[in-house]
């Protein structure tokens, strides 16, 4: 049987002046990954501070994020991926505002993925 997919949408103003990094964070105790293709088509990691580039650049572009989740903790089904984009690199994500999240319940051992559209407006 194949894993759900869960498809999502973030839309998402850039200051021109400025540059954006993108933080995935699997959250809930879980344990996954997070990528993407860039702009020049290649694959990038997502899991922390991935360049974006500049916001006069990111205007009118999209990015898709895939993020592989499997539910590994057993006090919580519940799987959650959420994104930060922010103008500067972070050593705790928390602490930014989110650009948005993704969840799902799961099974025991079930693992999702989640298909996120970033929408640089």
């Amino acid at each position: 049987m194949a894993n759900p997919i869960v498809k999502g949408t973030i839309s998402f103003t850039p200051d021109p002046a400025k540059n954006y990094f993108l933080t995935c964070v699997i959250g809930n105790g879980q344990a996954g990954n997070s990528a993407y293709t860039d702009f020049e088509g290649n694959q990038q990691a997502a899991d922390k501070n991935a360049p974006l580039g500049a916001g006069s650049s990111l205007k009118g572009k999209s990015l898709v994020v895939a993020s592989e989740v499997m539910q590994v903790n057993p006090d919580n089904l519940n799987l959650v991926v959420t994104y930060y984009i922010t103008d500067e690199p972070v050593d705790d994500p928390a602490t930014e505002p989110e650009a948005g999240s993704a969840d799902q319940d799961a099974a025991a051992s079930q693992t999702i993925l989640f298909v996120t559209t970033i929408k640089f407006q």
